[in-house]
């Protein structure tokens, strides 16, 4: 049993589909997402999509390890009434075991599909958004270079 753990989810009365925004320790460009699952089997279930290990379960004991690599910064409440936080936890738990992919099916994907329904990332919107206007300002400095 954590007791660290635990009073992290009674301080922030965390319930079942409630997400976990973190930054990433010594960085904190990039918000890591990971969903609270409830109580199960005696023990607080989690679950995250990380780079290493695709959508997975982290148990209570596991989660100091997983907050020496990223720091709590937000709680992200699930808004829908208990037959919806049920159905998102089933969508989290359905995804269990699926791959990785920094564009098409990251951390932050994972947790709008589980609390919203919708794999969706503006983290990975805005960066593709901001390189994109990069590029093409660079072709406009390097074509009026040539002139």
């Amino acid at each position: 049993m954590n007791y660290e753990v635990r009073n992290f989810i009674k301080q922030h009365s965390l319930q079942p589909a409630d997400g976990i925004i973190a930054k990433k320790v010594g960085y904190g460009i990039l918000d890591h997402y990971i969903v609270y699952i409830g109580y199960e089997s005696g023990q607080h279930i989690f679950m995250a999509n990380s780079m290493d290990n695709g959508v997975r379960y982290y148990t209570e004991d596991q989660i100091p390890e997983l907050i020496k690599r990223f720091e709590p910064t937000k709680i992200r409440p699930f808004s829908g009434n208990g037959w919806e936080r049920s159905a998102a936890v089933a969508r989290a738990k359905n995804q269990l075991g699926r791959k990785y992919s920094l564009v098409g099916d990251n951390c932050e994907h994972f947790a709008n599909y589980v609390q919203l329904g919708r794999k969706e990332s503006p983290q990975v919107t805005g960066w593709i958004g901001a390189g994109l206007f990069l590029a093409t300002l660079s072709l406009i400095i390097a074509g009026n270079k040539k002139k």
